[in-house]
């Protein structure tokens, strides 16, 4: 899947802190994933943001 950056995912709310995203991944992560410490779904891009695999 495709990479989005982090600021893309809030668009522009600016008092959305990176953090708040991290926490609304890890949910999500919690949901989806059968072992959220390693995902396989929702996966971080170290330094950019989060890509989604769909295969």
């Amino acid at each position: 899947g495709e990479t989005i950056p982090r600021h893309e995912l809030v668009g522009d709310e600016s008092d959305v802190g990176e953090r708040t995203i991290d926490v609304q991944i890890n949910r999500l992560r919690r949901k989806i994933e059968r072992d959220p410490s390693n995902p396989v779904w929702l996966q971080t891009v170290r330094g950019i943001g989060y890509r989604l695999s769909v295969e």
